[in-house]
């Protein structure tokens, strides 16, 4: 099972607002999961602070179970800017 945590610029555990793209990443770890080794998914920088702009980026730290290819890892990314509108 795949963990999901939002942190905050030290690191720390951070509680997320329902407004955060974090709500939908959550959501959708399972079905990440299926995809990607996944281990553990965390979201950090201004979306997980609650102070991203229309122009702020999508900062997330994937740990995988085992090495993925490039071309693996591309389409996670793709997926995840899918999930949350950020890039």
């Amino acid at each position: 099972m795949a963990t999901f945590n939002i942190l905050d610029v030290a690191g720390s555990l951070c509680r997320a607002s329902p407004r955060l793209p974090a709500s939908a990443m959550r959501s959708a770890v399972p079905e990440l999961q299926r995809q990607w080794p996944i281990r553990s998914l965390a979201l950090f920088g201004s979306p997980a602070r609650d102070d991203a702009t229309p122009a702020s980026d999508l900062d997330v730290l994937v740990t995988f179970l085992r090495p993925v290819p490039l071309s693996s890892f591309l389409a996670l990314e793709e997926r995840l800017a899918a999930i949350t509108g950020r890039r």
